[in-house]
């Protein structure tokens, strides 16, 4: 169950396989049109809300920070998860290849654990759907994973370029509505300071 626990935390479910509901197929959102992969995927990402519907409204998940970090090398992108609990100081790695498509904003993504530097799991498809994103501030997606015997976990979570999650950009709401979702509904996923990677 730990190291589960631990995928989720890494890869974008951020919480125990029991908090969300399991489905039989990942949730269809429609993506942003003509997504500019390349302005994507520049940078780092940071973690700062999801869609966690055992957890009452409002209240964080847990103190956890999580940064994607991409490389673009087209028309594959390489991607470096971090995952912090400031709590425990326990410190998970990552690693997920896409292979993009112009303009599409739709990606399954091949992730794995990295343990002292080596590969710990095969890797797992891990679906991805930009919803939102301004490129430069904020992004809105739906991420979904197989967890176990093809039952299906998934979230919609924000992401920043910026840790902080009171940081929020106005559009973020906007993005949300347009899934009949608003930021009270989702929980902050940051307690505290997460350090810059």
């Amino acid at each position: 169950m730990h190291r589960l626990f631990t995928a989720l935390l890494l890869v974008g479910i951020f919480t125990l396989s029991s908090a969300t509901s399991h489905e039989k197929v990942c949730k269809n959102f429609t993506g942003k049109p003509y997504l500019n992969g390349t302005a994507f995927f520049k940078g780092t990402w940071s973690l700062t809300h999801a869609l966690i519907p055992d957890v009452p409204k409002g209240a964080p998940v847990m103190g956890i920070c999580l940064y994607i970090k991409s490389i673009l090398s087209p028309p594959i992108v390489f991607q470096n998860y971090t995952t912090m609990l400031p709590s425990t100081g326990e410190i998970v790695y990552g690693q997920g290849i896409i292979v993009l498509k112009d303009g599409d904003s739709n990606f399954v993504s091949n992730i794995r654990l990295i343990e002292d530097g080596q590969p710990a799991s095969k890797f797992n498809p891990f679906i991805e759907t930009i919803i939102g994103t301004d490129y430069e501030n904020y992004a809105v997606g739906y991420f979904c994973l197989d967890v176990v015997d093809s039952m299906f976990t998934g979230t919609i979570a924000v992401l920043g370029r910026s840790s902080d999650p009171d940081k929020i950009h106005p559009d973020v709401n906007n993005v949300l509505n347009k899934i009949g979702l608003k930021l009270s509904d989702l929980v902050s996923t940051i307690r505290g300071n997460c350090p810059e990677v």
